[in-house]
């Protein structure tokens, strides 16, 4: 199995935080959160990771060849955009480059997994789908956009209305087959609003669904950045 980290973004809400550094760099307990991810990607038996970049790509590019990243015994990959392609046009972008034929999976560079990757692809597989979109229901969706189901496939997106209501989120992390995407007509686009919405209308985008919250696993902005980074300080300390 292998997967693609989206990690071009230039990380503007976390700029007063975490200053000169991407994103995906970010101080997360005493290492940086990219090491976290590549850490659980290791423990699923992913083999080979490719890493989307663009904004301060060199850093990232640096910090794979430390000791520290070699000892988790993957094959990393580092994908560079010259220019920003937006979420989608970096997944076609890495497919395209990369010559991958296989179905993949894709999570977003500022959030921390824990599933069972074994279990969405076995869902990818049966339902023979070509994108399969992990979703998370909570309580209160009031800050995310929002997604409708039925029989496992999405059939509408509703973007964030501030409405305290409950609601399925996009947890940022999806197999897509590369074929859907390599084939789309645009090279520098959006996943969410100009990818999905066409396989909504196409009826070809299924749902994983999981009870877990990954709005508290997700570093995008200030204050969930600073909460993760503590509670991982906080269980250092007790180990």
């Amino acid at each position: 199995m292998q997967a693609i980290i989206l990690a071009g973004g230039f990380g503007i809400r976390l700029r007063n935080v975490i200053k000169d550094k991407p994103k995906s760099l970010a101080t997360i307990g005493n290492k940086p959160f990219l090491y976290w991810q590549l850490k659980w990607l290791a423990s699923e038996n992913i083999e080979s990771v490719f890493i989307a970049t663009h904004y301060l790509s060199d850093q990232i590019e640096s910090y794979i060849q430390t000791d520290e990243i070699k000892d988790l015994s993957m094959a990393i990959s580092i994908v560079r955009e010259r220019k920003p392609l937006g979420t989608g046009g970096a997944i076609k972008n890495v497919f395209k480059k990369a010559k991958i034929e296989k179905n993949t999976l894709i999570i977003n560079g500022d959030t921390l997994h824990n599933f069972q990757i074994k279990k969405i692809y076995e869902f990818h597989k049966k339902n023979k789908s070509l994108a399969t979109l992990m979703i998370s229901k909570l309580v209160d969706a009031h800050r995310y956009g929002t997604v409708e189901v039925c029989k496992n496939k999405i059939t509408k997106f509703t973007m964030a209305t501030g409405q305290h209501k409950q609601g399925w989120i996009n947890c940022g992390a999806y197999i897509f087959h590369p074929n859907i995407i390599i084939d789309f007509y645009e090279s520098t686009f959006s996943i969410e609003a100009n990818f999905f919405p066409k396989l909504v209308g196409d009826g070809v985008l299924f749902a994983y669904k999981t009870n877990e919250d990954y709005t508290q696993r997700d570093i995008g902005i200030p204050d969930t950045y600073l909460k993760i980074n503590e509670q991982f300080k906080t269980n250092a300390r007790q180990e």
